[in-house]
């Protein structure tokens, strides 16, 4: 569903960066109760951090044609639209 409204997955991808960078945080700060990461460098706790909360890649499927491009390209639309605009 998201595919189909653009602004909707980035909705959603903004308000997980968001909690995501919370935890992040959280972990590398050491709240967060995970022993494995005392025994590692600095580097090493942000390299295996920033591997477990990776983003996934933005949605962009050759086969789906995004909804506003559809309907503005749709020459059904078009004809209505021009009916409309005319009678005004």
């Amino acid at each position: 569903m998201t595919s189909v409204i653009p602004r909707l997955e980035g909705v959603f991808r903004k308000q997980r960066e968001e909690a995501v960078e919370i935890l992040k945080q959280q972990e590398l700060s050491g709240q967060s109760g995970n022993s494995a990461l005392a025994n590692m460098s600095e580097e090493e706790r942000i390299a295996h951090v920033n591997k477990r909360y990776q983003f996934p890649a933005v949605t962009s499927s050759k086969a789906e044609q995004p909804y506003v491009e559809y309907v503005s390209k749709n020459p059904e639309v078009n004809n209505i639209t021009t009916y409309i605009t005319e009678q005004v």
